[in-house]
């Protein structure tokens, strides 16, 4: 399926609103085409890449360049997804969790010295001799 300019910009749109969620692209699709959902996944594959569908979605960014950008509490989400996978190497992991504390508030960026790292008083081991 070929589509109309109009069809495609109106898909445009819809994909920027939807902005960065992982089927975006479905349900935009699915929005500009209820009654056939075999077009609606045809569309949801290949116009994404189409280069005018690309070149309204760049239009949309540059006339309205805050309406791409998702909310802090979706951020938030998709570095705690990214914390949670347990296919993703140890090192991301790592730096998924810390950008999630630091969107969150958990961490406020200032150095404490490690003073506070670990949340409970440490063990004190005493040697005693038999």
């Amino acid at each position: 399926m070929e589509g109309t300019d109009e069809q495609k910009a109106a898909y445009a749109a819809l994909l920027f609103e939807a902005g960065i969620k992982p089927n975006a692209a479905f349900e935009a699709a699915c929005k500009l085409f209820p009654s056939d959902i075999g077009i609606a996944l045809y569309v949801s594959q290949y116009w994404p890449i189409d280069p005018f569908v690309k070149s309204k979605i760049a239009e949309y960014r540059d006339t309205n360049p805050d309406g791409a950008l998702p909310k802090r509490h979706v951020v938030a989400q998709e570095a705690y997804a990214i914390y949670l996978d347990t296919t993703v190497s140890t090192k991301e992991r790592i730096n998924a969790l810390k950008l999630y504390s630091q969107i969150m508030g958990y961490l406020t960026g200032e150095d404490t010295g490690g003073k506070d790292r670990l949340p409970y008083p440490q063990p004190v081991y005493k040697v005693v001799s038999q």
